[in-house]
């Protein structure tokens, strides 16, 4: 959709062949009724989200998966490769579908195909002469911080909160998932170079929530979609003095 800015524009054109397509689209735009919640036709495994309010189905047969919350709706089938995501509207999407799109769709999608989607980020010095930097980390730990603050002093980054890592003939590589972050002000102040490219918060937030940003746009032409694996570099918080 043109109004999702949290993939990368920098790979919309580079996947002649892809394993797998999903249409995305908003059922205000195309004149359709939302998704009416119907059940899958076999008796597969429900997993409901108290904190959202999503459901997170898998088939018996773990062919299909469906995560729906509130007339959102994202569905795969992994035999076929084909998935789709309907959405009500752009504005009614909450953040984390903005900002991490199909990402539990992604999860069992790549779960048989020996890759993996972790919790880290990805940077290097130079993407065409160096390795890549793997920065790991729970939230709250600095690897988002981390990552973008090499980006501001101008590395090459991949990612900085969701990575896919597998291995191929050459050795392990990490690819980027997301273009976007998600910061306090503070951190938007501290490391620069985002203004305008922060949504705007919500009236009624907590003015230390944590904004959408478009950190793509940020540091136009630093963003790469894989890295080679050389390194790992574990971030902590320190006091100071």
């Amino acid at each position: 959709h043109r109004d999702l800015h949290s993939f990368p524009t920098r790979r919309s054109s580079d996947l002649e062949d892809p394993v797998a397509r999903v249409h995305i689209f908003s059922c205000e735009e195309a004149g359709v009724e939302p998704w009416d919640g119907a059940e899958m036709s076999d008796d597969g495994e429900r997993y409901p989200d108290e904190v959202s309010g999503a459901i997170r189905t898998t088939s018996a047969d773990g062919r299909f998966y469906r995560y729906e919350r509130g007339g959102h709706c994202e569905w795969i089938d992994r035999e076929r490769g084909e998935g789709l995501c309907c959405v009500p509207g752009i504005g009614q999407m909450n953040q984390y579908e903005r900002g991490r799109p199909l990402h539990s769709l992604l999860l069992f999608w790549l779960e048989p195909q020996e890759r993996w989607m972790v919790h880290a980020g990805l940077v290097a010095a130079d993407a065409g002469d160096g390795p890549g930097i793997v920065l790991p980390g729970r939230g709250g730990r600095g690897k988002t911080t981390a990552t973008l603050a090499c980006a501001a002093a101008g590395f090459d980054w991949a990612s900085e909160d969701v990575s896919i890592f597998g291995r191929d003939a050459s050795g392990w590589n990490g690819h980027g998932v997301y273009a976007t972050a998600k910061l306090t002000p503070d951190q938007i102040e501290k490391l620069g170079g985002l203004d305008g490219h922060a949504e705007e918060p919500e009236p009624s937030a907590d003015p230390d929530a944590k904004l959408l940003v478009r950190a793509e746009e940020a540091w136009p032409g630093r963003a790469v979609p894989s890295l080679r694996l050389g390194a790992i570099a574990v971030p902590t918080i320190d006091e100071g003095p």
